[in-house]
């Protein structure tokens, strides 16, 4: 730096007198001619130009050999900053600079401290200058400066670059980590250690801050960001594999080192051996994750270098066979024997293959609707108040789009025949009538039959129609889609609503007696008694498979499941009562949304 001296013109009074040198007395020295400078740059550079992709606060530092600054002027493009601070840092965005190529200038200028007139006066000054070449591109693809990997002990290390240094003196780097679980946390590194072990990872989200303190002339405490990291989430597993009715298989996979514990059903906590990743625990009861009624099980992960420090805990309830899909919970199922896909449905609609726990397709459907399939055919509706659709059930591609004012959307109010036919119901502006249309596929109406009475039950094929009454339930037989003849048989009131037609022999009822604990399957023209099941262990009816025509009963404790063929008990799992089963396809679902194949009780 070269010396820069300001020549200011003065005019001397003198007097004949003496003047004494009094305290006031200045001793002006001859300054030096250069003096070292050094400017250093908190920036990522490619060995020619400064490198910007991002809004950036550019970390500066000069160094005067001593003095101190009297005025530094940094320009880019036109932007200029004024300042006398030696140390800071300088805003760098898109709102004032644009993509480009740019130099950066510093000048500064110190006061000489010769103490003569021109330098009091701040007339005689040390001054130079300084420039950079910057590109700045906000699309820019640049190295990462902090890095990660996980290393041979299986814990996440970082590591970064140093930076080059002219005057600064680095102290110590200090890591910051935030994370949305942990919160955060701290921690220094020596100066001479360019990497960190963080062993409270375990997996979460994480997002790191990489910052070297360093140290202006000896004393002044300065703090450099170096860079930063995401590190995505990985986290610890708990989950089910295999299980049979007996017992269930309980994995757990570590991405990272860490101590291991459990605690079950608040018995006192252990640690599983070192090698082991799975442990077998009893069944509870089928189809639910409550914790009253399953094994509680509470996973904690601890620092290996600090057993004290819990990082991690997962509490999981197991003791239900049948697999377990977690993100249908409060969905309806329904089951097509043709695609043998399983479909649930809620804000979307989703089509499973049995044991596969991610959807082989999925398509976005109104909250409410309703879905129905066929039994003999690939195809499936969807049913909103005054709209149906129906789609191709393997790939859910829409097939027609039916408008129907007032449709009626809940169980059994519509169907599939087996000849191709589309039978539904609608109901009148007076809540009473109501109106049951057969129809072509396409919407075309074939016949309409006005019937009175709630609830209306129809046919699984399409030929009757049963209608609650006073007197006893109403019978409307259909011949070629068109009315026949009517009679009413006399079922009590208190069980028409309990009532159905059998889905495997349509000119059956089946008609549950809960007064009673029995079911009784009748003829639905004669009225004669087919069949009285009496159900043990004050078992209720639940409901009728659609597709089998197995029957589900159940009490408080367990669910059976009986055949439609001799009515014996074919299947038993022990389950509480509230947790709304499903019986469709042989397939028992749970309101929890797990699943389990009566004929196939193991995952084996």
């Amino acid at each position: 730096m070269r010396k820069h001296v300001h020549i200011l013109g003065l005019i001397f009074l003198a007097t004949a007198c003496e003047c004494p040198i009094n305290e006031n007395y200045i001793e002006i020295k001859e300054p030096d001619k250069e003096i070292s400078v050094s400017m250093d740059l908190n920036a990522f550079t490619n060995g020619e130009a400064i490198l910007i992709n991002k809004a950036t606060q550019l970390e500066y530092s000069l160094n005067l050999s001593g003095k101190t600054a009297s005025k530094i002027i940094f320009t880019l493009g036109s932007q200029i900053w004024e300042t006398t601070s030696p140390n800071g840092s300088l805003l760098i965005d898109e709102t004032s600079f644009p993509n480009g190529n740019y130099t950066l200038k510093a000048q500064f200028y110190a006061p000489t401290g010769s103490g003569s007139i021109a330098d009091q006066l701040e007339a005689e000054a040390y001054s130079g200058e300084m420039s950079w070449p910057v590109i700045i591109d906000y699309q820019m693809a640049l190295f990462d400066i902090v890095t990660y990997r996980t290393n041979e002990n299986r814990s996440l290390e970082l590591s970064w670059q140093a930076p080059i240094l002219s005057h600064l003196t680095i102290s110590s780097y200090t890591i910051q980590a935030t994370n949305k679980y942990a919160g955060y946390y701290s921690e220094t590194v020596p100066a001479n250690q360019t990497y960190f072990i963080d062993t409270r990872h375990i997996g979460i989200e994480t997002t790191y801050m990489v910052y070297a303190n360093v140290k202006y002339e000896g004393k002044e405490n300065l703090t450099w960001h170096i860079g930063e990291t995401k590190v995505p989430e990985n986290l610890p597993r708990l989950y089910t594999s295999e299980w049979d009715m007996e017992h269930i298989q309980l994995c757990w996979e570590l991405p990272y080192n860490c101590l291991l514990s459990f605690t079950i059903n608040r018995e006192p906590t252990f640690s599983p051996a070192k090698e082991a990743t799975s442990m077998k625990l009893p069944v509870i009861n089928f189809g639910t994750n409550s914790w009253y009624d399953a094994n509680q099980i509470l996973m904690t992960l601890s620092r290996i270098d600090h057993p004290s420090e819990n990082i991690f805990q997962k509490e999981i309830a197991v003791g239900s066979p049948g697999y377990f899909y977690e993100n249908e919970r409060s969905n309806s199922w329904c089951y097509n024997p043709v695609t043998k896909m399983l479909y649930a449905n809620s804000d979307f609609l989703n089509a499973y293959q049995y044991l596969q726990l991610t959807p082989e397709t999925t398509l976005s459907i109104s909250r409410g609707s309703t879905v129905f399939t066929s039994y003999t055919e690939p195809l499936l509706a969807i049913a909103t108040t005054d709209n149906l659709e129906i789609r191709d059930a393997r790939t859910l591609n829409l097939k027609h789009t039916l408008t129907i004012p007032n449709l009626n959307s809940t169980k059994g109010d519509i169907i599939f025949t087996s000849d191709g036919k589309l039978i539904y119901k609608t109901t009148d502006p007076d809540w009473v009538h109501h109106n049951i249309v057969v129809s072509k596929l396409d919407g075309s109406i074939i016949s309409s039959t006005r019937v009175g009475g709630n609830p209306i039950l129809i046919s699984p094929d399409g030929k009757r129609i049963g209608a609650s009454d006073f007197s006893g339930m109403k019978i409307i037989e259909l011949e070629n889609d068109l009315f026949s003849r009517e009679y009413i048989l006399p079922i009590p009131i208190e069980k028409q609503g309990r009532t159905i037609f059998n889905p495997i022999n349509p000119s059956q009822l089946i008609i549950s007696d809960q007064e009673n604990h029995c079911i009784e399957i009748r003829n639905c023209q004669t009225y004669e008694l087919i069949e009285n099941i009496r159900l043990k262990d004050e078992m209720q009816y639940l409901s009728t498979d659609p597709v089998t025509g197995n029957l589900l009963v159940g009490n408080d404790h367990k669910l059976s499941v009986l055949s439609a063929v001799d009515y014996q008990e074919i299947f038993t799992v022990n389950a509480p009562y509230h947790i709304w089963p499903t019986l469709t396809g042989d397939y028992l679902t749970s309101y929890d949304g797990y699943i389990l194949n009566i004929k196939n009780t193991s995952s084996k």
